[in-house]
């Protein structure tokens, strides 16, 4: 099965986000799940409020924001690759806009496979 890709206007600014290779969307979502655990999901979901946000930062691992950049930096805005060493250049001022961009990787990464797992929990005899 091929990866796909996804594009989508935030704040009217185009964005687009391919999917992870199988090994690296296993690697960034085990991270993911032991970082931020259960505040993950509004995100993955696209329905993520403030309260959301601050939930997900209010974590004490060293591995936070090197992570949540890690996924930030999987969208390209307005057709250009954002690199570490251009993060701070396209976010700077616009934290709103970086977290509606991570929202939509992990969409893109994860939401499918979420939903698979919610239909196979609900077809599994008790």
């Amino acid at each position: 099965m091929a990866c796909i890709d996804m594009n989508r206007v935030i704040d009217e600014t185009p964005v687009y986000v391919k999917q992870w290779s199988a090994t690296k969307s296993l690697e960034n979502l085990s991270k993911a799940l032991s970082t931020f655990g259960a505040s993950l999901a509004p995100f993955v979901e696209g329905d993520f409020q403030m309260g959301d946000i601050i939930a997900l930062l209010n974590n004490s691992s060293p591995d936070t924001i090197p992570l949540v950049k890690t996924f930030i930096a999987a969208g390209r805005v307005d057709g250009k690759e954002v690199l570490p060493e251009t993060f701070d250049r396209h976010y700077s001022g616009e934290l709103l806009f970086a977290f509606k961009v991570f929202s939509f990787v992990c969409e893109v990464q994860y939401k499918d496979f979420f939903e698979q797992g919610r239909s196979l929990q609900e077809t599994s005899p008790e």
